[in-house]
């Protein structure tokens, strides 16, 4: 009898979290769907939704791959730049970038001790501009 209590129990509670990860991710959804319309309502620059972590550890030789999510009213373009000593400079290393509906993806193959830095990811539109930035970490080979 208290197997069996436990057992029910343990079923309710499951479907309960279930249904929570449901509603969860009903809500992200939706709220993003209210901050796309706000951009859209007062003509505003992208709106950065999630950012990359801010240090990203990769080891050399890996595929680096990271993601941004916006909201932008118009039509949004993006660019990869790095913060160095010298100011800001766009990346000099092969990389692809996408954007799609609300996403920037870039994709850096075979990393190299010396991509390693600070990173800014630009996104703009006609009404300005925002930044995303992350840290890239490479771990030589052999460590």
């Amino acid at each position: 009898m208290k197997k069996t209590f436990l057992l029910v129990f343990a079923l309710i509670s499951l479907i309960g979290l279930m249904s929570f990860t449901v509603d969860y991710d009903q809500k992200i959804r939706e709220n993003t769907e209210k901050l796309v319309e706000l951009a859209g309502s007062v003509n505003t620059p992208p709106v950065i939704l999630t950012q990359p972590p801010a240090e990203i550890i990769i080891h050399e030789g890996n595929t680096l791959e990271v993601w941004v999510t916006f909201a932008s009213e118009s039509q949004a373009n993006a660019v990869l730049v790095r913060d160095t000593d010298e100011g800001i400079r766009r990346v000099e290393r092969d990389y692809s970038l996408w954007v799609r509906e609300s996403k920037v993806i870039i994709t850096m193959s075979d990393i190299k001790v010396s991509d390693e830095g600070d990173y800014l990811v630009e996104i703009f539109n006609n009404r300005g501009n925002v930044f995303a930035a992350f840290t890239l970490v490479v771990i030589p080979k052999g460590k």
